[in-house]
């Protein structure tokens, strides 16, 4: 299972992290510090990293949520029909949901707080596991 992992770059650190421990249950991560070499046309590296996706974990915060590449992302997957996962760091559901021009979708999927990505850990292992 490949999960697509979208971010801003001022949680690279975070993200890096996140990777690590998906690596650990034994996901693979496309993560665009690591999939995206010198040289590379970013946004088709983008597109083949969604397209060989299973999921999108997208941790929004308040400086993804100002960040045109992480809807894109979002838009992306939610055509596919791939499973969109949110994880929330340093912003609430209410004050995401607030923001004009939330995708209406987002209101009826659970989100997660990054306090609790444990919890979204647990699920992911046990789709890997079901394969």
């Amino acid at each position: 299972m490949k999960i697509f992992l979208s971010h801003s770059s001022r949680e690279a650190w975070i993200a890096g992290q996140i990777r690590k421990e998906i690596e650990e249950i034994g996901g693979e991560v496309w993560l665009d510090d690591v999939d995206i070499e010198t040289g590379d046309e970013a946004e088709a590296e983008m597109r083949e990293g969604l397209d060989n996706c299973s999921e999108l974990l997208v941790l929004l915060s308040p400086f993804s949520v100002d960040r045109p590449y992480v809807w894109m992302e979002i838009g992306v997957a939610w055509s596919q029909r791939k499973r969109v996962v949110g994880v929330l760091n340093n912003l609430t559901r209410t004050e995401l949901l607030a923001r004009d021009g939330m995708p209406a979708f987002l209101k009826g999927i659970r989100l997660r707080e990054l306090n609790d990505l444990d919890g979204y850990l647990e699920e992911l292992k046990r789709r890997i596991e079901r394969g």
